[in-house]
């Protein structure tokens, strides 16, 4: 070592080069994003866009981020834990919508039977004429029916105690009389 020194010495180059200390260790190089830092920070750019209104930012960053997304992916893997709190909102609004579609059609829908023509060659009739409707009941069933006939031995049974009991009362009462 010495004597590689003596010679730099002796050609007259690179004598301050000998007197600094030299770092032996490799370089620091900073790190890239991950992928899936950067399509993290890719989805903030195309919300606080679309935010701002900014349609062509948030259409740019949008192209950019399905390419981030699919390195991320195949870097990765699928980041699940990230996808679904999204999906179930997606889930959650879509159901929403379908309950509160129907109700909102019925409450806003219009009543539109004085605007539609009518059959030609049938009058319309008055209101105050009534038709005449079946007002028959559906036959009983076979245990509805036993249990009126039960009911029906059950009256007569008692009717016949009561009878019983009147004649055993005027009896007693002719009797005592």
């Amino acid at each position: 070592m010495k004597a590689a020194a003596e010679r730099l010495k002796a050609t007259g180059a690179g004598t301050d080069l000998l007197e600094q200390p030299v770092d032996l260790r490799p370089p620091e190089i900073p790190q890239d994003d991950t992928p899936s830092e950067m399509v993290r920070d890719l989805v903030r750019e195309v919300v606080e866009a679309a935010g701002r209104g900014d349609i062509g930012a948030a259409g740019s960053a949008l192209t950019d981020l399905a390419g981030e997304a699919q390195a991320a992916a195949e870097a990765d893997g699928i980041p699940w834990e990230q996808i679904a709190p999204i999906f179930f909102a997606f889930v959650f609004l879509a159901n929403s919508a379908a309950f509160v579609y129907p109700l909102l059609e019925e409450a806003l829908e219009e009543d539109d039977l004085d605007r539609l023509p009518m059959p030609s060659g049938t009058a319309r009739q008055p209101r105050a004429v009534v038709e005449e409707v079946d007002l028959k009941l559906p036959p009983k069933t076979m245990s509805e029916r036993v249990k009126e006939e039960a009911a029906k031995k059950a009256e007569k049974a008692e009717k016949a105690e009561k009878k019983d009991w009147k004649k055993e009362e005027e009896e007693e009462s002719k009797r005592s009389a």
